[in-house]
């Protein structure tokens, strides 16, 4: 498999994770999603799972740290926009 498809794949399963685990936490308590659970959700083998993330906490710490740096990423831009108007 060429790295492309193996990436794509990858995406695939990383997005169908965090939207399994997003739509069950409308319903359920953190502590109530087993791994077993979010695979179903995602449609998912738990091997898919595994191979991406190490447990529930893992993925949620995962998460955190890719929204903390995007918020960081639009953050910076902002910044970097704001200063770009006061230079002339």
């Amino acid at each position: 498999m060429n790295d492309i498809v193996k990436n794509q794949k990858e995406t695939l399963a990383t997005k169908k994770i965090t939207s399994a685990l997003l739509h069950l936490l409308k319903t359920k308590d953190i502590a109530n999603i087993s791994v077993t659970l979010l695979c179903k959700e995602a449609q998912i083998n738990r091997s898919t799972f595994y191979d991406h993330y190490y447990d529930i906490v893992d993925l949620t710490e995962t998460i955190k740290v890719e929204l903390e740096n995007r918020f960081d990423l639009v953050y910076q831009e902002q910044l970097h926009n704001k200063n770009s108007e006061h230079v002339f």
